[in-house]
């Protein structure tokens, strides 16, 4: 009997021995599980962090970055200059100038090796980027960084546009019949211009060279792009300076070396 009792205990502490083991093995399985989930979820975040630092830094250099066909700093120094810290082995690569709806941007790829050698690889001339299995990665589109900029310089060169045309306008007004002959958008005795009046502007000239405070009665506001370079003014050049309707004209440059231009023209 004592016999028996002993086997008994002894099959029963090697049943719970068992599972002892099943247990911590389980637990050790749930733990290394929740820090690779763990570790996974700090990469994104940190993947997300630096794309939106690299994205910043592209706007505060848009003019720059796509000004010439070569990207103007080394690739791999693009996460340094953006002010991201170097974690995981965090690697970058730009495309070559890319063009869409009349804007010339870059996609800027960031991604994480998961294995060395990294069997990812990305295509500059096409801007695209094929992950190896397990890569973390990130696109920075600069097609959205410069057409925000190419709207902002288009909006603000239509607002001062306006104000030339209410000027032109208000000045008619104030002449009455046989105003329609006359280009408010020059002087009006040759180009002795009077401290009011629009200078002969017979080439394109910066806009901020002129006194539009004195001119319109108000400042101009922004008369540079969003790239940081000024506005260009002419009232003889793309202009019609001769008949009516007059019109004057603005432009800007982009870092591309696109030019836009934007018409005032008389109000009828």
């Amino acid at each position: 009997m004592r016999r028996e009792r002993g086997f008994a205990i002894a099959g029963f502490a090697a049943a719970l021995a068992a599972l002892a083991i099943v247990f911590v093995a389980g637990e050790m399985a749930l733990l290394g599980r929740t820090a690779a989930e763990g570790d996974a979820a700090r990469r994104e975040a940190y993947l997300d962090e630096a794309a939106a630092a690299v994205a910043s830094w592209y706007a505060r250099n848009a003019a720059a970055v796509d000004a010439d066909a070569a990207f103007p700093i080394p690739e791999d120094e693009i996460p340094e200059a953006a002010g991201v810290p170097p974690r995981w082995g965090l690697r970058a690569a730009a495309s070559a100038r890319l063009s869409s709806g009349g804007i010339v941007f870059r996609r800027i790829v960031l991604w994480v090796p998961a294995q060395s050698p990294d069997p990812s690889s990305w295509d500059p001339a096409a801007g695209i980027f094929s992950p190896g299995p397990g890569v973390l990665w990130r696109v920075v589109d600069g097609q959205a960084v410069q057409g925000a900029a190419y709207a902002a310089t288009l909006k603000a060169m239509q607002r001062f546009a306006a104000q030339l045309e209410e000027r032109f306008h208000a000045l008619a007004a104030a002449d009455g019949p046989g105003s329609l002959a006359v280009n408010y958008f020059r002087p009006r005795s040759g180009c002795a211009a009077g401290p009011s009046e629009i200078p002969c502007l017979d080439v394109y000239t910066a806009a901020d060279a002129v006194d539009w405070v004195a001119i319109l009665g108000v400042p101009a506001g922004g008369l540079r792009t969003a790239w940081g370079g000024p506005f260009l003014v002419s009232n003889l050049e793309d202009s019609s300076a001769v008949s009516p309707p007059y019109s004057m004209a603005i432009a800007a440059d982009t870092p591309w070396g696109a030019r836009v231009k934007v018409m005032a023209v008389q109000p009828l």
